[in-house]
Parts: structure tokens; C-alpha cells; sequence
């Protein structure tokens, strides 16, 4: 569909919503909707009235560029003519104006969304149902995907998948930590979303951690082979063996691998870590119902206490935060574990409620 096309759609849909279109029009709009498959899912769902506040300053601003150009270009008669194919564009009265303008910022807003949500646009495009599992603190649950993936959700995470896998690929998105273990299947590759990564598999077994709390994202290959890329550089590919993670820093700053410090470094690869038996890899013991730290810092132990626990921890000294630990922990309380890191590294802290202070 070419830009005058789209103009004219934006016109006519904006005429539908406002209950200004004629017989022709709505047919002349039903029409374009039939035509393009992206046009469709847009027309269905300005009518269900799907819109995410979160895209509004976008679709402001995309649509004054849009009538901008259209005005230089001749295209948008502001005199209250017709315009392109005999329609009245957005215009006459003031105050018909602004509620067009704003019907149509409405639909700049739903195809702002498609074009920035390219998974979302597949799922609605495939009129797929989409499924979502949220696990509260404290909370673990497991589910079987249709093609037989098994995903175990950990606390405080979220998965969204589709009811059945209809397309070439098998995709869902996560956000939180989950642990995948995917049937195989070679014809349809399993994608999972992250926001800042793409995890692409064909059968294997791996953990995935994207809390948006933390400062990292991490995916662990336990068994067969992962092939991760940066949503903003997907053409540059990184090959996981089994026993290795990939971490992604979400800052430009300094990152620690085994004691020594890299600066400036977003991504890294490095073995999966053990705990102290080397009998438990650490980034998957949670699935044990265990806590394995190694060489980590305790404002990142704190998240995971918060998560683990339901609590919230305020750290009253922001250099206690930077105290590392290396310990593993079953059934111990909250409390239990805190007591049990002091004996490394000396702090105060104090239980009110679910909150834990900690100062030196």
C-alpha cells in the first residue's frame, strides 16, 4: 500500500469512527481493510477500541508529521473541499476537526504500536489467543506449551505464549526467569522475546533470567545449543555451548567475570557457575527450591531474598550493597540466611513487617 493509500485510509477510518462516513466510504474502507492483512488488524482493532495509552505522545506526534507532509505535498485541503478521491479530509469546523484529529491520532497510535511490537503484530495477525502465566513472589508454577515445551516459570515472572503455534516459528515472550525445556523441532524454531535479547532454539535445554529489576540479562544452556542475538544488532549471532551463559549488561559500566573487571562491556559469554559441592549449577538451582550465590553482590542476593521471600530490602548504606558472597541456601528463613552472611561480611540489619533494613 503506497503513502496516498495510506493517507486515504487514515481519512476514511477517521470518518468511521466519528460517524461521519458515508455508504461509499465505509465501503471504499472495508475494502482497503481486505486487502492488506496489516490494514485488517488495524481496522478490527480500532473497532474493539484496543488502545495503549503508552503509545499516545508517538501517534502526536507521528500524526502532525504525517499532516505536515500532507499539507506541503497539496494533499490535505484545509479549505473545506474534497480532497483525494472526493473526500473531505480532517477540517471544516474547528470543532469537528479536533475530534477527527483525535480519531485519527487514535489509529496513529494502534499502527505505532504494530510497527514497534512486531510480535504483538504476528500474534493478532495469526488471530492467535494469547495465553499469559504471572507468578507472584514467592511463587513457582509449570507449563506445558502446545507443541509439548515445558517452561517453569519462577516468582515474580511472566510468560505469554499463544494458545497453539500456527506459523514457521514458535514464539513467546518472558519477562522474570523461566527454565525451557523445548521439544524439538527443526521445521519451527522456539524464539523467545526478552525485550533486549532473542533466544533462538530448536530443541534444548536452558534458563532464561530478564527481571527488569536486575541489571543484567542472562541465558544459561544446559543441554544442546542456543543461538542468542541483540534486538538492536540481530544480524550479529552468538552460539551458546552446553555449560555456558550469555550476560548482557543493561549498562555500559563496569561488569565482573571470574574476580576481574571489565569496563564498558554490554555482552559476555562465560561458564554457567557451581556451587560449593559442584554439584548444583547456580543459575538453575532455584528450580531445587535452592539459593546458589557465587561471587555475588548483595544488592544482587537482596533481589533475590525479595523474591523469594515476598519482602522488600533497603539497603541504609549503599556501599553494604557491594559486599560480595559465595553460599548456598535450602530451607533457611530469610533472617536464617541474612545471619548466616554476616559471619562473612559484617552488617546490621533489622525485620519490620516484610521490610529488612540493612546498614553496616
Amino acid at each position: 500500500m503506497n503513502k496516498s493509500s495510506e493517507a486515504y485510509f487514515f481519512v476514511l477510518l477517521s470518518r468511521k469512527l466519528a460517524g461521519e462516513a458515508s455508504a461509499e466510504e465505509l465501503q471504499s474502507l472495508e475494502q482497503m481493510a481486505a486487502q492488506s492483512p496489516e490494514w485488517q488488524c488495524l481496522y478490527l482493532e480500532m473497532l474493539k477500541g484496543n488502545v495503549h495509552a503508552a503509545q499516545e505522545q508517538q501517534a502526536e506526534m507521528a500524526f502532525a508529521a504525517h499532516e505536515a507532509k500532507m499539507r506541503l505535498q497539496g494533499k490535505l485541503d484545509t479549505s473545506g473541499s474534497s480532497g483525494e478521491a472526493g473526500i473531505t479530509p480532517v477540517v471544516p469546523v474547528s470543532r469537528k476537526r479536533n475530534k477527527m484529529l483525535w480519531v485519527a491520532i487514535t489509529a496513529a497510535a494502534v499502527l505505532v504500536f504494530l510497527i514497534v511490537n512486531p510480535f504483538w503484530k504476528t500474534q493478532h495477525q495469526h488471530s492467535q489467543k494469547i495465553n499469559e502465566i504471572i507468578t507472584q513472589r514467592g511463587s513457582k508454577s509449570k507449563i506445558k506449551l502446545a507443541d509439548g515445551t515445558v517452561v517453569v516459570l519462577n516468582a515474580d515472572s511472566k510468560l505469554s505464549y499463544p494458545e497453539s503455534f500456527v506459523s514457521d516459528t514458535r514464539e513467546v515472550e518472558l519477562i522474570g526467569e523461566a527454565y525451557f525445556s523445548v521439544a524439538h523441532d527443526s521445521a519451527h524454531p522456539f524464539i523467545i522475546h526478552t525485550g533486549r535479547l532473542n533466544i533462538k532454539v530448536l530443541g534444548t535445554e536452558f534458563n532464561v533470567k530478564n527481571y527488569p529489576q536486575d541489571d543484567v540479562i542472562e541465558t544459561a544452556l544446559i543441554r544442546g545449543k542456543v543461538e542468542v542475538s541483540m534486538v538492536s544488532n540481530p544480524s550479529e549471532k552468538f552460539i551458546l555451548k552446553p555449560s555456558e551463559k550469555i550476560v548482557v549488561s543493561k549498562k555500559k559500566e563496569e561488569v565482573h567475570v571470574d574476580n576481574a573487571t571489565e569496563t564498558a562491556r554490554a555482552l559476555y559469554i562465560q561458564p554457567i557457575s557451581y556451587g560449593r559441592t559442584d554439584s548444583v549449577v547456580a543459575e538453575t538451582a532455584w528450580m531445587q527450591g535452592k539459593l546458589v550465590f557465587v561471587n555475588e553482590t548483595f544488592g544482587a542476593i537482596a533481589k533475590e531474598l525479595e523474591r523469594r521471600f515476598n519482602i522488600t530490602v533497603v539497603f541504609e548504606d549503599e556501599t553494604v550493597k557491594t559486599y560480595r558472597y559465595t553460599a548456598e541456601f535450602t530451607d533457611e528463613t530469610a533472617g536464617e540466611i541474612l545471619e548466616a552472611m554476616k559471619l562473612s561480611k559484617k552488617f546490621n540489619y533489622h525485620i519490620k513487617d516484610k521490610t529488612i533494613s540493612i546498614k553496616k
